[in-house]
């Protein structure tokens, strides 16, 4: 077996990292996507934040450990969750609720009881949208 190629590590290393990023970043555009609809017409805002939540749902993780989390951005839980919040709420499509539930069970499992920041946020907005009990955990803090 030969060496391995110089800068291959670090090659590897900036293709997680920018695989990171995009997850960061789609969670992040549909945040701002959400903010930016509104709830009487289709529009391309509308259709830009319903690719993006539909991106958001068929990589997020389904099974194992990391259930709810998404590969490669389980830190950034929070944040994802908070924008898929705003997409369910702009789209009332049911489909989101199954991935927010399974976005704030991660957060409460790995959180154990210390919620803060995005996390915290992104639970509040779960309590207040599809079952409040989300919510009390962040109370209760």
């Amino acid at each position: 077996m030969g060496r391995p190629i110089k800068g291959s590590y670090i090659f590897s290393v900036d293709i997680l990292m920018l695989r990171l990023l995009r997850t960061i970043l789609t969670g992040a555009v549909v945040m701002g996507l959400a903010a930016q609809t509104t709830r009487t017409a289709a529009s391309p805002i509308t259709d830009a934040l319903t690719s993006v939540a539909d991106r958001l749902v068929s990589t997020q993780t389904k099974t194992g450990a990391s259930r709810g989390s998404w590969p490669q951005a389980t830190d950034f839980t929070g944040t994802i969750l908070i924008g898929m919040v705003g997409a369910y709420e702009d789209t009332c499509d049911g489909d989101y609720v199954t991935v927010l539930t399974r976005a704030g069970d991660y957060i409460l499992r790995i959180g154990q009881g210390l919620y803060y920041g995005e996390e915290a946020w992104g639970l509040v907005r779960l309590g207040n949208t599809v079952n409040t009990s989300y919510r009390t955990a962040v109370v209760d803090f």
